[in-house]
């Protein structure tokens, strides 16, 4: 039971980062081309 439980955990840690990293990642190259990130639409506007 204590297995499952760490690794259902580690999942969604692990999920959680990636789905962090992703977003800014986005974020941040838009503004590194001088573009604005629009965070309703998550589009990068020039």
């Amino acid at each position: 039971m204590l297995k499952k439980c760490l690794f259902l955990l580690l999942i969604l840690v692990v999920l959680g980062i990636f789905a962090t990293f992703v977003i800014f990642d986005a974020k941040d190259h838009c503004l590194d081309y001088g573009g604005r990130y629009n965070d309703n639409t998550q589009q990068c506007e020039q």
